[in-house]
């Protein structure tokens, strides 16, 4: 990053700064050795890279510069002030807080989705760390790095597991759309409790975790299915909690949607379209 000065690290993301025109840009970088065995090959990465650039959207992140230096591919994007994952972690007066603002949050990363589905596109590593929020201007923008480029990881380790669905975990690991619906339902639990709602990045743990959460139990702690002998595999006879005792302090709105966002089975879950009519956007002023 000769022409840039990095000034902060942000997780996923490094703030930088042009040396020439002092322009201030959020950087993503990764490897990836196209000439080994289990990464992508540089063509897929340039025609991933041209796809990211094409997107146009008012709550999608600018892709504005890409270079490369070795096997290290740099992602300049658009600066915006702050990273969801460090509103959630440093003003939780305004997102654990302030519902409105957990609204106005929610409601532009569903219109960046509904866009991304309409281009065919499934972000894969929808979490707080590419949600790129500008207090100011009360922008939210979704930073979108392609298909995962960590080639070299397991597909159980492929960037962050805490926000992947249950499909991704216990089969058939479909991407699809109701997985993104999943990861905007978790990023939206952390905006209410100021954490991970599955914070883990070991497949096992974080199926038990799904589970326990959504699931009821037996007095031994054992996710409760049912009797019925319905036909198919363990996963029709699951019996699922009532989230509002989750999530007692919610008005019923609020715990009616994150409840159908995080619905175990994928073809259960709300559309975004349908998240974006529910009833908890009733009062939303933008």
């Amino acid at each position: 990053m000769e022409e840039y000065d990095s000034l902060q690290s942000i997780r996923e993301l490094d703030l930088c700064r042009h040396r020439k025109t002092g322009e201030l840009v959020m950087v993503n970088q990764f490897y990836n050795n196209g000439a080994s065995e289990g990464y992508f090959s540089s063509s897929f990465i340039d025609k991933q890279i041209s796809e990211i650039q094409k997107l146009d959207h008012p709550n999608v992140a600018g892709l504005k510069h890409v270079w490369r230096r070795g096997p290290c591919y740099f992602l300049a994007y658009e600066y915006l002030q702050y990273t969801l994952s460090t509103l959630i972690k440093n003003r939780q007066d305004l997102v654990k807080d302030d519902q409105s603002f957990r609204k106005n949050i929610l409601k532009q990363m569903l219109q960046a989705v509904k866009y991304f589905h309409e281009q065919g596109v499934i972000h894969q590593e929808l979490r707080p760390e590419y949600v790129l929020v500008d207090l100011d201007s009360n922008t939210v923008k979704l930073a979108y790095i392609g298909e995962t480029f960590r080639g070299d990881k397991g597909p159980y380790e492929l960037g962050s597991l805490s926000y992947k669905a249950p499909e991704y975990v216990f089969g058939p690991g479909n991407f699809s759309t109701p997985f993104t619906v999943w990861s905007v339902g978790c990023s939206f639990v952390e905006m209410i409790t100021g954490k991970p709602l599955f914070d883990c990045n070991d497949p096992l743990l974080l199926g038990g975790r799904i589970l326990r959460f959504l699931c009821q139990s037996n007095s031994e702690g054992q996710t409760k299915s049912s009797t019925s002998n319905k036909p198919g595999d363990w996963r029709a006879n699951l019996q699922f909690k009532n989230l509002t005792e989750e999530f007692p302090g919610l008005e019923p709105a609020e715990v009616d949607l994150l409840s159908k966002m995080l619905r175990f089975h994928p073809d259960e879950r709300i559309t975004i379209e349908d998240a974006l009519e529910h009833e908890y956007f009733n009062d939303f002023q933008a």
